[in-house]
């Protein structure tokens, strides 16, 4: 083994970038949370070649004071933040102090900014990660970041990146996600010199409307009813589609805490469940929703793209936005609900942490209610669960139903994703035949959340993915895929063969807590107790009170 020794800043910072430049449209991210901290509420943004070649972002925010230039593109230098107190208060949208650095180490910025109480404005270049000294330059009041030739330096991701089309829709949908939870401000947004959209600054609610109506089309809001409704220090309001709107995407699923855009899979299911009977399995329900809530109560450090959160009292937030969609569906004749909760407050609930590899902690054993597959009693062996139910008894085989939960979540994976970064990243070899292979599925895996970046031709690397591969050894599952897949694949012999080599790894019984069977037990309910897997084992048989007296 090598000596160990520190890594060059220009290379640790390239490292960085790979957390928070994933691509064109994670720079657009970043820029414009920076815009948006600095309380701009007029923004241009310019695009050409899919975000590959320029980024320019103008705004007339507060600028950055000029002794400040050189520490904007410091690794770890931020004004959002100054101790470890305040990630408990973060209310930015931005705070790590990654972004610039990051950025200006894969591609080459200037910078020209106008401090509120500067005389003139200043300019900054950098190239490759080094910052010149700032020189006086000519410019009005805010910042202007322009970002050319992204990766042009890092030639391996760059010849990953898609193209201009495929890089133009991810920033169009970053920018979306901007302008849905800033309507305070006004944008101009050029791509390839034409301007695309030309949103004034909102002043009303039927003018948020309008900007909602130009982005998602009349379609939503014709079967959308606006709601606002507070209780117990969480104020939850936006719009959400009546059933009666059936589309088969879930594009137009925009949820935002305290203003910045979230994927959370804890909200994602709060959300299907209260849908559930209402909106047919083809169909997916359409929301921009808004959920405010003190920041001391929930952690947004926990993710470097910050898209990912974790809530001091998960099941309150999760069942108060069961409650206030199920006052939307009560009268659906109403297209605008708004009212204080009758939410049981907080002390009403008892709050449960659990470590489950599929599901989060949304459900608590009820002793009151009635489930089909009952409360679990015991464990067998740590192969199967005993569970009694209304009717008398239920046996279950863990590893079948840990199977079939796996195959069912990975059929919307689009939607059910729960995004992990490795703490080591892991670097898979295979022979040329085999990495063809992977290569061709890369996009596919993406779908069924397993993040692979090419190195060579033969070499891999993952950093992230779904939080159900937990202990999973990946080389052996990617070979097992190989193996098991035909070489015309599909996305469904691809579900299959990934859920059947997941399978020769499975060692989920071995750990399990009867509290844990009963929260995965309670998921494969929620999408339907069919006792036979997709492969055609039994999962459970349920047996009667006169069916066990006749035993003994």
């Amino acid at each position: 083994m090598k000596r160990i020794s520190k890594l060059d800043n220009t290379v640790a910072n390239q490292i960085a970038a790979g957390e928070v430049v994933e691509r064109p449209a994670s720079v657009v991210k970043e820029l414009l949370e920076n815009s948006l901290d600095a309380q701009a509420d007029n923004i241009r943004i310019d695009i050409e070649n899919g975000g590959i070649d320029k980024i320019r972002i103008i705004d007339n925010g507060n600028g950055i004071h000029h002794n400040d230039l050189i520490l904007s593109v410091t690794p770890h230098a931020t004004s959002k933040i100054a101790s470890l107190g305040d990630l408990s208060t973060v209310s930015s949208l931005g705070f790590r102090g990654e972004a610039l650095a990051s950025i200006g180490s894969i591609a080459k910025i200037c910078l020209v900014s106008k401090y509120s109480e500067d005389f003139e404005a200043k300019r900054i270049i950098v190239n490759g990660g080094i910052a010149q000294n700032p020189t006086d330059f000519s410019g009005d009041l805010g910042t202007t970041i322009l970002v050319e030739n992204l990766f042009y330096n890092v030639p391996v991701r760059k010849k990953f990146l898609k193209s201009s089309k495929t890089e133009i829709f991810h920033i169009d949908s970053t920018i979306k996600k901007v302008m849905l939870c800033s309507f305070n401000c006004r944008y101009q947004v050029y791509y390839e010199g034409k301007l695309t959209y030309n949103f004034p600054k909102v002043l009303n609610l039927t003018q948020k409307e309008k900007r909602i109506e130009k982005i998602f089309g009349k379609s939503f809001m014709n079967h959308a009813v606006s709601l606002e409704i507070e209780t117990n220090g969480m104020n939850l309001e936006g719009w959400v589609s009546l059933p009666s709107l059936e589309r088969r995407q879930s594009d137009w699923q925009y949820f935002y805490l305290n203003g910045r855009v979230i994927r959370d899979r804890l909200i994602q299911h709060a959300i299907r469940q209260a849908y559930s009977d209402k909106l047919d399995n083809n169909f997916q329900p359409a929301y921009v929703l808004y959920l405010t809530i003190d920041p001391r109560v929930v952690d947004v450090n926990v993710h470097p793209t910050k898209s990912e959160v974790r809530f001091q009292d998960s099941r309150y937030v999760h069942d108060f936005i069961v409650s206030c969609l199920e006052k939307v569906f009560a009268e659906p004749d109403q297209k605008t609900i708004s009212m204080d909760s009758k939410f049981p407050p907080k002390t009403d609930f008892e709050y449960t942490k659990s470590t489950d590899v599929l599901t989060s902690n949304l459900y608590e054993i009820d002793e009151k209610k009635t489930f089909p597959l009952g409360n679990v009693i015991g464990l067998l062996k740590k192969k199967f669960a005993l569970s009694e139910n209304a009717e008398g008894l239920v046996i279950i085989d863990l590893r079948e139903l840990y199977i079939q939960l796996f195959y069912l979540n990975i059929q919307n994976s689009h939607i059910e994703q729960d995004i992990r970064s490795l703490v080591i990243p892991e670097t898979l070899s295979f022979d040329i035949r085999k990495a063809q292979f992977i290569e061709r599925s890369l996009v596919m895996l993406e779908d069924f959340g397993i993040y692979l970046n090419i190195l060579s031709n033969d070499t891999f690397v993952i950093r992230k993915s779904d939080k159900i591969y937990k202990d999973i050894n990946f080389k052996q599952l990617l070979e097992d895929i190989f193996l098991l897949t035909d070489r015309e694949f599909t996305k469904e012999s691809l579900r299959v063969s990934l859920t059947n080599a997941v399978d020769k790894q499975c060692k989920y019984s071995q750990t399990l807590s009867v509290d844990e069977v009963n929260s995965t037990i309670r998921s494969l309910e929620n999408k339907g107790c069919h006792h036979v897997s997709y492969r055609g084992a039994k999962i459970w048989r349920s047996f009667s009170l006169s069916q066990l007296a006749e035993f003994l």
